[in-house]
């Protein structure tokens, strides 16, 4: 059997590196990368990515997340790639059909509809914070004029262009406000936020503090491991959510203490992403079209499935909106 994972690569920088029909080994990854043209401010690239696996019936479907893994991982690190040739930041996006299939033998062709019906395109969605509605400059100021070391933390996050760095600089705001590492804030940050309407709870916190040291040390002397952006993606939202919260309304900053002052009631966005968590204040938000492994956003340019499927290649229809979009009678994106 055969997967392939196909995204697109947005560089910024207009004058970054052409790239023609490009293939790059990764162990038993192939990624073929080509040009795809300038967009706006910058160039697109086209990213696919094919590993050979050996399923059977019985571990089919995890084993093809493993593989499905790995191709993301070597996509990412064309990206990184192109991203350092510019001296540029980078955009992934997940281009249709996003996963497909190839069956090799008979015995492959006879799992390959419980595979499609397991990692096909399904639709989803998730909601990322827009803007948070303070009042006025003045009231903002206020609110945090006893911690500006904060306030400098925070946007220092707010202006990082990738989720790993966002990580980071979150992970160093949390410090400064509760002075003590990372690794040993989930007790007094769960028993901070317990009083809200966030639904925190404190395993959550738990698995945020698991990339603090493999985000962070290289050396493999703290951590043997080391975090790229797919790790901490997917908790970045509800960790600005827990930061705002705290800078606006911790009682003793820069100290272990949990008491709350009362402040500014920070609204959210739910811990699967996919509702708001209303407040007496307001926050702005928007949906973002995620793949069906809420991994990347997705492109509705598509690669030629013509030749997919001349090829031998299977995959899902190409529905990319999500199904209450669709009862919504919303059009497709």
């Amino acid at each position: 059997m055969h997967i392939s994972r196909f995204t697109g690569i947005h560089i910024r920088k207009d004058d970054s590196p052409a790239v023609i029909d490009e293939k790059h080994d990764f162990g038993n990854t192939h990624v073929y990368v080509k040009s795809m043209g300038q967009e706006n401010d910058g160039q697109n690239y086209r990213a696919i990515a094919i590993r050979k696996f050996h399923p059977t019936a019985s571990n089919a479907i995890g084993l093809a997340h493993e593989e499905r893994r790995k191709c993301e991982s070597s996509i990412e690190h064309i990206a990184n790639i192109l991203s350092v040739s510019a001296c540029s930041e980078h955009l992934i996006v997940s281009e249709m059909p996003i996963i497909a299939f190839r069956p090799d033998t008979v015995q492959e062709e006879q799992i390959i509809d419980p595979l499609l019906g397991e990692l096909g395109y399904s639709g989803s969605s998730r909601l990322e914070l827009g803007k948070l509605l303070l009042g006025t400059v003045r009231n903002s100021i206020d609110l945090v004029k006893d911690r500006t070391n904060g306030v400098a933390a925070l946007a220092a996050a707010l202006n990082c262009s990738t989720k790993l760095a966002q990580y980071r600089e979150l992970v160093r705001f949390f410090e400064i406000a509760f002075r003590m590492p990372f690794v040993q804030i989930d007790k007094k940050l769960s028993q901070y936020l317990a009083p809200t309407k966030l639904e925190f709870e404190r395993k959550e916190i738990q698995q945020w503090r698991t990339f603090r040291h493999p985000s962070i040390h290289g050396d493999g002397a703290i951590s043997q491991e080391v975090t790229f952006e797919l790790d901490v993606a997917p908790y970045l939202e509800r960790m600005k959510i827990a930061a705002l919260d705290v800078l606006f309304n911790k009682a003793q900053w820069s100290s272990k203490e949990t008491a709350r002052r009362v402040g500014y009631e920070v609204p959210g966005i739910s811990k699967d992403g996919n509702k708001l968590i209303a407040a007496s204040n307001y926050i702005q938000a928007r949906f973002v079209m995620m793949d069906q492994f809420k991994v990347w956003g997705i492109k509705s340019s598509t690669v030629d499935v013509q030749k997919l499927e001349d090829d031998g290649w299977r995959f899902t229809p190409l529905e990319y909106f999500d199904q209450e979009a669709k009862l919504r009678g919303e059009p497709k994106p």
